[in-house]
C-alpha cells in the first residue's frame, strides 16, 4: 500500500486525530504509523498540530505547528518546528482585519524524500540579489 489515512473527528466534525502509514511514510521507519493530533481554540480555529511516530509522546520537530490569534480572530503568529522561535512568523492585521504585514524568513527548509539512486538538488537565489526568492527542486535518475 502506498499511503493510508485514517481520521477521528470531534462532535463538531473537526479532525482531531489522523493516522498515516504506508510506503509514502517509510522515511519515519519501516512499518511505523505517523499519528497527528490537532487542537482547536474556543472559536474552532486550528491552534496546534503535532505528529508522533507510533506511541511516542514526543512530537516530531519537523511536523509541529502552532498559531495564535487576536480577539478579532486574526492570526498573529505561526510557529513551526516545536519550541524553537527560529521559524516564527508574525502577522499584523489592520483596522479592517486585513493583514498589513507578515514576517518573511530569510530562509526556509527544503524537505522531502527521494528513492535511493536519485539525485536531488535545490537551487536558490539569494534574497539580497533579487526582489523575490526563487527555489526549485529537481530530481534526476542516475
Amino acid at each position: 500500500m502506498y499511503a493510508r489515512y485514517d481520521h477521528a473527528r470531534d462532535d463538531l466534525g473537526r479532525v482531531t486525530l489522523e493516522q498515516q502509514d504506508g510506503l509514502l511514510f517509510q522515511g519515519y521507519g519501516t512499518n511505523n504509523v505517523l499519528t497527528l493530533n490537532y487542537a482547536y481554540d474556543a472559536r474552532g480555529q486550528l491552534q496546534a498540530a503535532s505528529a508522533m511516530v507510533n506511541s511516542n509522546t514526543v512530537p516530531l520537530t519537523d511536523r509541529y505547528f502552532s498559531t495564535t490569534y487576536d480577539n478579532a480572530a486574526n492570526r498573529t503568529m505561526v510557529r513551526r518546528l516545536g519550541t524553537t522561535s527560529a521559524y516564527d512568523r508574525s502577522y499584523t492585521p489592520n483596522a479592517l482585519n486585513q493583514y498589513s504585514s507578515r514576517d518573511n524568513l530569510p530562509y526556509d527548509d527544503a524537505r522531502g524524500m527521494a528513492p535511493s539512486g536519485v539525485t536531488v538538488s535545490v537551487v536558490a537565489q539569494s534574497t539580497t540579489d533579487a526582489p523575490r526568492r526563487r527555489s526549485s527542486g529537481t530530481r534526476r535518475r542516475t
